[in-house]
C-alpha cells in the first residue's frame, strides 16, 4: 500500500478583525451574519422569526466572535460542507470553526478507510468522496499527492 506523507502544515487564522479597515470589517461581518442568517433559516430549527430582537443579537455576536476572522467564502464553503455531513444537524459557530480549521490542515491519508485508500491508489474516487457526480476537494488533492509519490518512485 502506498504511503501518502500526512500533511503537516497549520495555517494560522488571518486576523481579519485587527487588519480590516473599519469600513471593510463592516461589511465583512455583515457578511458574515448573512451567512448565519442563511443557515439558521435553512435548518429553521432556532424559530429565527419568532425569536426578540435580543436573542437574534446574541446569536449573532456569538458567530461573529467565532467566525469573524475567517473569508467569507470560507466560513460560506464550511456552511454547505455542514449542511452535506450532517443536513438534520443544525450547526452552531463551533461546527463550521471546526469545518475551517479542519479543511484548512488540509487532506489527512491516515483518516481514510482501507477501502477509500485502495481506491485512491489507484487514482479513483471512492463513491463516499463524490459531490454532485465529482471527487470532492479531499479526493483531488490526495489523487495528486498519489501521482507525486508514483512519479517519484519512477524516477
Amino acid at each position: 500500500m502506498t504511503k501518502i506523507p500526512t500533511n503537516q502544515t497549520k495555517e494560522t487564522v488571518p486576523s481579519l478583525t485587527k487588519s480590516l479597515p473599519p469600513h471593510e470589517l463592516d461589511k465583512h461581518r455583515a457578511a458574515v451574519c448573512l451567512v448565519m442568517e442563511v443557515m439558521v433559516r435553512k435548518h429553521d430549527k432556532f424559530g429565527w422569526d419568532q425569536m426578540n430582537a435580543g436573542m437574534r443579537q446574541m446569536i449573532r455576536e456569538d458567530w461573529l466572535a467565532a467566525l469573524s476572522d475567517y473569508p467569507v467564502q470560507e466560513v460560506r464553503e464550511a456552511c454547505r460542507m455542514h449542511t452535506q455531513e450532517a443536513p438534520n444537524k443544525v450547526p452552531n459557530e463551533g461546527h463550521i470553526k471546526a469545518i475551517i480549521v479542519r479543511e484548512r490542515k488540509g487532506p489527512s491519508w491516515d483518516d481514510l478507510s482501507d477501502s477509500q485508500r485502495l481506491m485512491l491508489e489507484r487514482l479513483q474516487c471512492p463513491p463516499s468522496m463524490m459531490v454532485d457526480g465529482k471527487p470532492n476537494a479531499k479526493a483531488v488533492a490526495l489523487m495528486a499527492q498519489v501521482r507525486q509519490v508514483n512519479e517519484r518512485a519512477i524516477q
